[in-house]
């Protein structure tokens, strides 16, 4: 996983942006505290699922020669 609980929504959303959606979807701030202190960690779990692969797929539109 790329994004790690330990991240801050405003750190996350700086390196990837199209990531902001994930955040309004679950209604957090985009401010510097730390997901896990944001989060519930029964939600916590589904929110970097969710934030990993909005990345990944951003990663894997992005080959090279593509």
């Amino acid at each position: 996983m790329v994004i790690q609980a330990d991240m801050s929504p405003l750190t996350i959303v700086k390196d990837w942006k199209n990531t902001e959606n994930v955040f309004k979807k679950y209604n957090l701030p985009i401010t510097d505290t730390t997901l896990v202190t944001l989060v519930k960690e029964d939600v916590l779990t589904i929110l970097l699922q969710e934030l990993n692969d909005n990345v990944s797929n951003l990663t894997e539109a992005c080959v090279e020669g593509g």
